[in-house]
């Protein structure tokens, strides 16, 4: 069986964020089980021509579509239609497609805003298009589709839009866009009923409790679906030092705008609080918004901005922290939080559906209701002031061994997918 596996050229030079650490291990697990073929995303292909044309030759353990190499020589400006065509004849050649995190192109959608919305057909344009489903379609191959994003409900966006604008985050209309954006929009619903489609994945309950056909039996929660690498638990160490955590992309999908008022409100109950953040801005104005705000709260003393670190770098700072603050908005199977579970420190998020229904049986994990500012600050010094005897009791327990072991092994991930293909 030749299976065509949607998704970034990047996680083959080990390049993004979780989604696509989860995608280049199962990928890498895959073709241990059968013939895989990457499929790049078309986006990709456009904006990043020269860096996968200059890396293309270097790929040697997976294969690449054909039409992937003719783009390369050819050095033709195409469009976006033109490209997926081309991957439409390659996908020809393959026995069943899967997409690794429903891959949607965008483009000016706002200019067709209520076109797309209104229209009762799944689009596939110039401007948008559920990359990996009409690949499929037009290939006339069955697919499996994994859903490794939020699909947030229309109630969620009015909670976002009103506490987005309270604490001014950059996006405050998020939550809407998003509901608009899957379910309006791109017809994500519409989609799971066709019947090309043999299964739609998804990694946490939470992102399809609301859907209207969320009993739909193509529809499956997978057991395993994200893992850790065991080295982190040798990182372990019950030699905590005095200060807290958060990592992930700099992003107001992760807190960013939220991290400041926490720490403010933790002063309340130790005024040395040290918070220590690592990840890489994407985006100036957050950037500039996210350190006005330490200025303006005089948390310069408090925040430490540590930038892009290394991986064993950051493996040491988190299993030295005495918690993770992760309020997080925007998740689904978290691995922040499953490589902070194994590097054995406490963590503190928000109780959005997705991460809640993973990991709401740990005690390491504490949840407290989104944009609660100060519930988390509270949660987190209950943590700090515990007795030596109780802070180790979170960490070392049955109930997130159990956990750990079952989430440790990327062939487990890639073999349940693999079940769902070939079934």
């Amino acid at each position: 069986m030749k299976i065509g596996f949607l998704t970034s050229f990047g996680v083959l030079f080990k390049s993004g964020g979780g989604s696509d650490v989860n995608a280049r291990n199962i990928l890498l697990n895959l073709k241990d089980f059968d013939n895989v073929i990457l499929f790049p995303l078309i986006d990709e292909i456009l904006e990043k021509f020269e860096d996968i044309c200059n890396n293309i030759n270097k790929v040697k353990e997976i294969e690449l579509p054909y039409s992937l190499y003719k783009i390369c020589d050819s050095r033709k400006n195409y469009n976006y239609m033109e490209i997926l065509n081309m991957l439409v004849e390659d996908a020809k050649n393959v026995d069943v497609f899967y997409d690794s995190t429903i891959r949607i192109h965008r483009k000016n959608i706002s200019k067709n805003f209520l076109k797309y919305l209104l229209s009762k057909n799944i689009p596939c344009d110039d401007n948008l298009c559920v990359e990996g489903y009409w690949i499929a379609k037009l290939a006339n191959k069955k697919i499996v589709i994994e859903h490794q994003e939020d699909i947030k409900s229309l109630n969620y966006g009015i909670n976002f839009l009103i506490n987005g604008l309270r604490y001014k985050i950059y996006n405050p209309f998020y939550g809407m866009e998003n509901y608009l954006y899957f379910l309006k929009m791109s017809k994500i619903e519409k989609i799971i009923e066709d019947p090309l489609v043999k299964y739609y994945l998804f990694l946490s309950k939470g992102q399809y409790e609301h859907l209207k056909i969320k009993n739909n039996p193509k529809i499956k929660l997978l057991k395993y679906g994200n893992a850790f690498d065991k080295e982190l638990l040798n990182y372990r160490t019950k030699n905590k030092e005095n200060y807290i955590v958060f990592y992930a992309r700099m992003h107001y999908h992760k807190g960013i705008y939220e991290l400041p008022y926490i720490i403010k409100e933790l002063k309340k109950y130790d005024k040395d609080i040290k918070l220590k953040i690592f990840g890489k801005f994407s985006i100036e104005k957050q950037k500039k918004d996210f350190f006005n705000l330490i200025k303006k709260f005089n948390l310069e003393n408090n925040i430490e901005y540590l930038g892009f670190i290394s991986e064993e770098e950051k493996y040491k700072i988190v299993s030295k922290a005495k918690v993770l603050l992760y309020p997080t908005h925007y998740d689904a199977f978290s691995l922040v939080i499953l490589e902070s579970l194994a590097l054995g420190t406490p963590i503190i998020s928000y109780n959005i559906p997705t991460v809640y229904y993973i990991y709401k049986d740990l005690p390491i994990v504490k949840f407290v209701k989104e944009f609660d500012i100060k519930s988390m600050a509270k949660e987190i010094y209950n943590i700090l002031k515990l007795d030596d005897d109780k802070y180790f009791e979170l960490i070392y327990n049955e109930k997130v061994n159990k956990f750990l072991e079952e989430h440790s092994n990327w062939k487990k991930v890639a073999e349940e997918i693999y079940n769902y293909l070939k079934n």
